[in-house]
This record gives structure tokens, C-alpha cells and sequence, in this order.
């Protein structure tokens, strides 16, 4: 019989080959596949790595964005008062100068300068015996957890080598 008259699909028939091929490679293009969908999802790793430490970067900016526009504001009130106390200070000139408000004698400034230093000191000797709570609380912890740290690993340490002396000795 000619192969080319025959209407069965056997082994010499182009379909046949194609689905021998098929079957026969199927392990091979699925081994690549799963290699392929592993770099896929090593990429999506790295992307939405990649986003995060970008969206902590922007975090970070902003907030040195917000501290700067923070300190302008500041500095912007801070430069207003002084206007307004030059400007206050003006006013007295200019009303004792018009005469319309009295120069206080020197023994009335002598006396309110008097109050004002006793009033200074004794806000300095209250301040000094009084403990600055968030400097003290910061210096306990700066300083006394790597402490804690260090005494619980020293003696974890030291258990430790106990352990791997008495396993030597057994």
C-alpha cells in the first residue's frame, strides 16, 4: 500500500510525528517553564522590594521636607516677634520723647531691676534642683539597654561554653 493513500494516522503520518514530538518534549518545555515562572517571581520580588525601600526613601524625604518647611514657619514667627517688640519699644521712645508717658526715675528702675534679678535667681536655684526627666529617661536607655543586651548575651554565652564542656567531658 502507499503511504500516501493510507487515511490512518500511524507513525508515518506528519500528524503522528507532530504528537510523538509533542508528548516526547512536554517534560522538557514544562521543566523550562517552571524555571521560567521562578525568574517571574524572583522579579516580582525584587520589584516590590524595589517599591518599598523607594517608598520609605520618598517617606524619609518628606518628613526632612516637612521639618524644613517647619522650621521656616518658625523662624518666620520667631523674626515677627522681634519686629513687634522693636516696634513696642519704639512707641515707648516715641511717647516719652512726645512726652505724653513719663521717663521713670532711677530709683524706679533701680527697684525693677532689683525684682526682676531676685526673680532670675530664684528661677535659676528652682531649675537646678529640679531633674530634667526626658534627659535622664534618654541616658537610661541609650545607655542601659546595650548594657542589658550585652549582660544577657554575656551570660548566654557563658551557659553556652558550660554546655560544650560538659558535652567534651561526656
Amino acid at each position: 500500500m502507499n503511504r500516501f493513500m493510507s487515511t490512518g494516522f500511524g507513525e508515518d503520518s506528519p500528524n503522528g510525528f507532530m504528537q510523538q514530538a509533542e508528548l516526547s518534549s512536554r517534560q522538557a518545555f514544562q521543566s523550562i517553564e517552571s524555571v521560567v515562572q521562578a525568574v517571574v517571581s524572583v522579579a516580582a520580588m525584587l520589584e516590590s522590594t524595589f517599591q518599598a525601600v523607594y517608598s520609605s526613601f520618598r517617606a524619609v524625604i518628606s518628613v526632612a521636607d516637612h521639618m524644613s518647611r517647619l522650621r521656616s514657619y518658625v523662624t518666620r514667627i520667631i523674626s515677627a516677634l522681634a519686629v513687634l517688640r522693636t516696634l513696642r519699644w519704639l512707641v515707648s521712645k516715641l511717647l516719652v520723647f512726645l512726652r505724653l508717658r513719663h521717663l521713670p526715675s532711677t530709683d524706679e528702675l533701680l527697684w525693677s531691676q532689683s525684682r526682676s534679678d531676685t526673680a532670675s535667681n530664684t528661677d535659676d536655684v528652682l531649675s537646678s534642683s529640679r531633674t530634667n526627666w526626658p534627659v535622664v529617661l534618654f541616658l537610661m536607655i541609650t545607655v542601659g539597654g546595650p548594657w542589658l543586651i550585652w549582660k544577657f548575651l554575656s551570660s548566654l554565652v557563658s551557659e553556652g561554653s558550660t554546655d560544650k564542656l560538659y558535652i567534651m567531658q561526656l
